[in-house]
């Protein structure tokens, strides 16, 4: 990993080979926008993103649903995934693979107060813990078991399961909305022929890193 002298010495030379010599007034400024969301990230649990409360249950306004300990806003889409897409998830948590991050909302206000109306609001990751919470109450079994079958150790690993999070502390709908809209409609959908392109190429072609 390079020290911080090393990226100050190389930091000048390839800011000069990207864009060129830069006018003397401009040097040293930023002239990217700030962040305009406040939070940080946390070493989250699966055990806890499928707990039923949080340290507080606000009530819930107009539009708004609950979610084990969380709060759907009212943008928030319905859940879409497919049992297929479901079971696929619980299946990345038993083989230990990443399961992404969710974000979620935790004003310091309290939650019946205007400055709270935003507390404990879901912002990304509904169709994930939908489909754990959904699993550990049994709706579908998963490498042929449902979640009341397994044992006592595979609970235990199941719950201890990483699922980070950002925690964010905004105050106002509007920047959450902003936040989800950029998540939830930047990318482009997988297509069922590439998909399938993908698939042909690596029977074909097996892929000695994997």
């Amino acid at each position: 990993m390079p020290t911080v002298e090393e990226v100050n010495d190389v930091a000048p030379a390839l800011q000069a080979s990207r864009s060129g010599p830069r006018k003397a007034a401009v040097r040293g400024e930023r002239l990217m926008p700030e962040p305009f969301y406040v939070g940080s990230a946390q070493n989250t649990l699966v055990m806890f993103a499928i707990s039923s409360e949080g340290e507080f249950a606000p009530e819930l306004r107009n539009g708004c649903r609950r979610l084990g300990r969380f709060i759907l806003p009212p943008f928030q889409r319905p859940p879409v995934w497919s049992r297929e897409q479901q079971i696929k998830l619980i299946e990345s948590v038993w083989l230990e693979l990443p399961i992404g991050v969710f974000i979620y909302n935790a004003c310091a206000a309290l939650s019946d107060t205007p400055e709270g109306e935003c507390d404990q609001w879901l912002v990304d990751g509904q169709q994930r813990i939908t489909a754990l919470l959904e699993y550990v109450h049994d709706a579908f079994p998963v490498f042929g078991y449902r979640y009341s079958e397994v044992s006592e150790r595979d609970v235990r690993a199941f719950m201890m399961k990483a699922f980070p999070c950002v925690e964010l502390k905004n105050q106002l709908p509007g920047p959450l909305k902003d936040i989800y809209e950029r998540l939830a409609y930047g990318g482009t959908p997988h297509e069922a022929s590439l998909l399938d392109r993908s698939e042909s190429a690596s029977e074909a072609t097996p892929n000695e890193d994997a």
